[in-house]
């Protein structure tokens, strides 16, 4: 992450848009976080029903309804984030921040995948 803010810095040449792109990057950092801890709780949940001879289906309904929500949430977050992210670049400065961004989003997920 740190690697990828430098480089907004060096492509995005208003320091006002920069700073604000950053804050969003933190933002984007801190909704995958989340996602990971709400899909590893999921995980839990789910593991816990399964083993419990006393569940229902409506317990598993509920379960994955809960999920389900969730990762609309998330999904209508992450786009809204996309668009907040694109406002603070030119087009210019987009495709040239396109690769660390990929590579940096990439990264992130991974670190957050094997915690």
């Amino acid at each position: 992450m740190q690697a990828f803010k430098a480089k907004i810095g060096k492509i995005v040449t208003d320091p006002g848009r920069a700073a604000r792109l950053v804050a969003a990057v933190d933002e984007v950092e801190q909704m995958v976080r989340q996602s990971s801890s709400g899909e590893h709780s999921y995980q839990a949940k789910l593991q816990a029903l399964n083993t419990d001879y006393d569940a229902t289906r409506a317990d598993y309904t509920a379960l994955f309804r809960e999920h389900d929500a969730q990762r609309t949430a998330l999904i209508q977050d992450a786009l809204a984030m996309r668009a907040k992210l694109t406002s603070l670049t030119t087009d210019s400065e987009w495709e040239q921040l396109k690769q660390a961004r990929l590579a940096t989003l990439e990264a992130v997920i991974e670190a957050v995948s094997v915690q």
